[in-house]
């Protein structure tokens, strides 16, 4: 909504000028911006606070600002004559998700385009002026902060009842879209059909049009929760929705509909019929006690007691004072006070910042304890940094699309802000692709990036911590693993098992799992074409993910110092040929079960060529011998080079490489 200077001078009765108003609302904090000058006129859009929904009127502003100038607020005079007898019947399913509905019935009213003065008034004010009745109705809303509707009546059945949607009801709004509704929407329906969304917008099916004689005009109060549940889920966000979701004053609605019958009569004649109302419509009003020394304690300040009866006069307040106590009772429209305090932050503004005096507080400072949760953050952070890697921060929520490259279903979210926000992930892999794709189209290579973040299991309802790694650069599935390795040994861990898996996340590609004790630790994976394609990068990335939370005790873990050994190694290297289809840490585990003084097994050469049969690998490794007790002799090496070279015959059918 815009504010235009010359309609809110309308509002008051004393002179004030734009500086002034431009002054007294940057004051209030309100963050006002001109839109508009024109020496005829200001036009200005201001942050309207969450807490504070009179605001978005211009009586409300009016409010506001009076005490900075000791103005006097006047309100819009409602002058009609009831000469129709006809009540049309109304009704609330759930007093919970509206509070008051009110309606009149006007007959006789000459519809038709609106005149230049008020269009122009509408315009300024933000909205597209459309039929007189129309654009009166949002200049009410402008005015009072009340929404209001105009129904033709001939294209209403009987009654008007304020209910929930069926599932699956559908509607077609003034916007011309189809709307498919469910139980969390609420509707105006007649005795046949939806004719709105409540509190949201107008269906086409009872839409004003320049044949529309006869008016059903509404007035109501909706439930704030259930507007912005309506408004969220259909994605469709309006004026009156912004309204309702902040919440409106009974007695504003009252208000509203009077006024809006009132200036249709002026403009388009008709016949109008007496209100019918169903609801709450008494609102009882709080009163907040405000004591002058724990004002001038706050403050620091002594504020003078004739400046405080006159500025909660000035604001619509009214006040009573015995001794040093005020009585406050809050106006219906103002529910943002609630207690003392927002009665003195309400007097610090008018009494203004830069007359309270400023200090710095003396306080003791006692060090907060690190928790174990922060350390072990810190503790995995500190080892990533030092392999080389650059820590990324994504988003918790994750577009629908990207759940099929998640290991689990992802949660949805029930009220989500955005469809690209529509579900919590439940691994960190989709994130750190973008993250890549990201920064490509921004000439950034040779990336090796981690995430140390949340993932939310659909299963088990819980939140997991979580490690996600991608390296985009030359052999960087093996650059990854090398970084997984380091990072594991860190931990004190060297006995991991890599097995090769389809798994839960084949849509990426090759998956390898990492197992530790028996257990699954993380994965690796080499993304295949399709994920390629869907994040656009290039084919030199891999990605992984550890689960943190099994290896918490290995990361504080006590070191103790190993003393270097007292006794030489003896190291032998072979050379085998292998099927092609071996796995390697199934040899090497049979090589440990030998029980040998075995102190390494390190693979440092493979071929397949030419030079062997087709089928067929040739891994070179080597071995190194160590005693701990003594040195061992060349005798018994050689033993342990024969028992190896038998083992692998009989259980690899290997043979040495000539």
């Amino acid at each position: 909504m815009r504010y235009p200077y010359s309609c809110l001078r309308q509002y008051l009765q004393q002179p004030f000028s734009p500086e002034e108003l431009i002054l007294w609302l940057d004051t209030l904090g309100l963050s006002p911006q001109v839109i508009k000058s024109d020496p005829e006129d200001l036009v200005l859009e201001i942050e309207t606070p969450a807490n504070r929904p009179d605001l978005l009127s211009l009586i409300g502003l009016a409010r506001a600002i009076a005490p900075f100038g000791r103005l006097t607020v006047q309100l819009p005079r409602c002058c009609f004559a009831e000469d129709l007898q006809e009540v049309f019947p109304v009704n609330i399913e759930n007093i919970e998700d509206c509070l008051y509905y009110s309606c009149r019935v006007m007959r006789g009213v000459k519809v038709a385009p609106s005149p230049s003065a008020l269009k122009d008034t509408v315009e300024k004010l933000g909205f597209r002026s459309s039929l007189n009745v129309v654009d009166l109705s949002n200049l009410v809303m402008a005015e009072t902060g009340q929404p209001l509707h105009v129904f033709d009546l001939d294209r209403i059945c009987k009654k008007i009842t304020v209910r929930r949607a069926f599932s699956g009801e559908k509607i077609i709004t003034l916007d011309g879209r189809q709307r498919l509704l469910d139980n969390d929407i609420l509707v105006i329906a007649d005795e046949e059909k939806s004719v709105a969304l409540a509190g949201i917008m107008g269906g086409a099916n009872s839409e004003v049009t320049n044949q529309t004689v006869n008016l059903l005009i509404e007035s109501a109060v909706f439930s704030p929760g259930r507007i912005r549940r309506g408004s969220k889920k259909l994605g469709l966000s309006t004026e009156a929705a912004l309204r309702f979701e902040k919440g409106i004053d009974p007695q504003t609605a009252c208000f509203g509909l009077e006024r809006l019958i009132s200036l249709i009569k002026e403009m388009a004649g008709g016949h109008i019929g007496p209100v019918s109302w169903t609801g709450e419509r008494e609102k009882k009003l709080s009163a907040v006690e405000l004591d002058a020394e724990h004002l001038q304690t706050f403050l620091g300040s002594e504020i003078p007691g004739d400046f405080l009866t006159e500025l909660f006069s000035q604001s619509g307040f009214s006040v009573t004072r015995k001794g040093n106590v005020y009585q406050v009772t809050i106006p219906s429209f103002r529910n943002d006070i609630q207690d003392e305090v927002d009665l003195i932050e309400e007097v610090a503004k008018y009494w203004t910042y830069e007359r309270i005096p400023s200090c710095f507080p003396s306080v003791e400072i006692i060090p907060t304890p690190t928790s174990r949760q922060y350390l072990l953050l810190e503790r995995i952070q500190d080892i990533m940094m030092r392999l080389g890697c650059t820590e990324v921060i994504t988003s918790s929520l994750i577009p629908e699309d990207w759940e099929k490259f998640c290991p689990d279903k992802c949660i949805p979210i029930v009220n989500p802000l955005s469809q690209n926000a529509s579900r919590l992930r439940s691994c960190l892999i989709p994130g750190l692709l973008e993250v890549v794709r990201f920064n490509l189209t921004r000439g950034r290579e040779n990336m090796q990036l981690f995430e140390l973040g949340t993932v939310y299991q659909y299963q088990e309802s819980a939140e997991k911590l979580s490690l996600g790694l991608v390296v985009y650069r030359d052999k960087a599935f093996f650059t990854l693993k090398g970084i997984v390795e380091s990072f594991f040994a860190e931990c004190g861990i060297f006995s991991l098992e890599w097995k090769s898996s389809t798994g839960c996340l084949e849509n990426l590609g090759q998956l390898v799992e990492i197992e530790w004790k028996k257990g699954k630790t993380g994965y690796l994976v080499l993304p295949g074409e399709k994920v390629l394609k869907f994040f656009d990068i290039g084919s030199a990335v891999a990605v992984g993910e550890i689960f943190v939370e099994g290896l918490e005790e290995q990361l504080f873990r006590i070191k103790k110092f190993v003393p270097p050994p007292r006794f030489p190694s003896s190291r032998r290297d072979f050379s085998f040929i292998f099927s092609e289809n071996v796995v390697w840490p199934e040899v090497e585990k049979i090589l440990r079960n030998l029980h040998l003084p075995v102190e390494s097994i390190d693979v440092f050469d493979t071929y397949q060529g030419e030079k062997i049969s087709p089928g067929c690998l040739s891994i070179s490794f080597s071995v190194i011998f160590r005693h701990p007790e003594r040195t061992l002799l060349a005798e018994e090496v050689e033993e342990f080079t024969r028992l190896i070279a038998k083992t692998l015959e009989e259980n690899f059918s290997a043979r040495i490489r000539q």
